[in-house]
């Protein structure tokens, strides 16, 4: 079975895009459309990892404080409620967040991929019916995402 833990790393791996977050709102432009200057891509690795690192961070709180130090695998009324109240709307945070960055021209293609991803594996955890069963099947809910956040050499949003 599953632990806790393994399910908050699995649930942190929900982060494309995984997963940081607001202090990097408007990155890469000054409007909130995701325009502006595209970023070097230094600046585009740096501000997207940014963003996926404090997210992930913020999933493994929620996780902690929704779960505590439990080894089991939580309930599924719990579980639910987890992904659906705390997951699922970081994660679309990370990803309103994420469009707003402008990657380097030579890199939009591959960016506006990833983001198409993420969006399509939110959709599909959203449908999920039943998630303890999903979690222990060892499947893992971003993990198109998470190979694309690799390709681009992004680090904590491939985790």
């Amino acid at each position: 079975m599953r632990t806790t833990r393994t399910f908050r790393h699995t649930a942190v791996s929900v982060s494309v895009a995984a997963l940081a977050l607001t202090t990097f709102a408007a990155c890469g432009g000054d409007d909130d459309d995701g325009g502006g200057e595209p970023l070097t891509e230094a600046e585009f690795k740096e501000q997207a990892d940014a963003i996926c690192a404090e997210n992930n961070d913020d999933m493994n709180a929620a996780g902690e404080e929704a779960f505590g130090d439990s080894t089991e695998m939580p309930e599924e009324e719990a579980l639910k409620s987890f992904v659906e109240d705390d997951i699922v709307p970081k994660v679309e945070e990370q990803i309103d967040e994420l469009d707003d960055i402008v990657p380097p021209e030579d890199l939009q293609e591959d960016w506006d991929a990833l983001l198409e991803q993420a969006q399509t594996d939110l959709e599909e955890m959203k449908s999920i019916d039943n998630y303890t069963e999903y979690f222990n099947s060892g499947e893992e809910p971003f993990e198109e995402t998470n190979a694309l956040a690799t390709d681009l050499g992004l680090e904590d949003c491939s985790q």
